[in-house]
């Protein structure tokens, strides 16, 4: 299943394992690196693709980290750090007494960001020849995949409840 949004002028089908709203109205996938192309520049740029992630440090209650895949997420959770189309990870490590941490107190409804690198994944297994939006963004919207574990436990996407995920280049 997918949904239809827009990005860069452009209509991409992102495919529902990839929240819907990972994508902003700001675009996203098109917001990044590097000046916006004009259609004569696209082959002389040079593009960087990150995935930002926004979410709550302290939501799960316990250190966990985000998986990205390129390609069909592994039917088994025990290889899926392993496997050979995981491309990158953010970790949040988490005190799981934050009750007894004034800092932490202090801190639990705090925003941490990371970004993981993109580039060698698509590179490696994607085929194709350029980084440009126009061959990137439909390959990432149709196979970029995204797992949360937390003390070697599968966590479903969606019990985060506050978590964003955006593309840039």
């Amino acid at each position: 299943m997918t949904k239809e949004v827009v990005v860069d002028n452009q209509k991409v089908q992102v495919p529902v394992s990839v929240p819907s709203d990972s994508f902003t109205a700001a675009g996203a996938l098109g917001a990044g690196q590097g000046p916006t192309p004009t259609n004569e520049a696209l082959d002389t740029n040079f593009w960087e693709w990150t995935a930002h992630l926004t979410f709550k440090h302290f939501e799960l209650g316990s250190s966990f980290y985000v998986l990205f895949f390129l390609g069909a997420v592994p039917e088994d959770q025990n290889t899926w750090e392993t496997a050979p189309n995981t491309i990158g990870s953010k970790f949040a490590f988490v005190n799981n007494s934050a009750a007894h941490c004034a800092n932490c107190v202090a801190r639990l409804e705090g925003l941490e960001e990371g970004c993981v690198p993109l580039d060698d994944g698509i590179t490696k297994h994607s085929g194709l020849t350029h980084l440009t939006p126009g061959d990137v963004i439909p390959y990432l919207a149709e196979n970029l995949n995204w797992r949360v574990i937390m003390v070697s436990l599968f966590v479903p996407p969606d019990s985060l409840v506050m978590i964003l995920i955006s593309l840039g280049r």
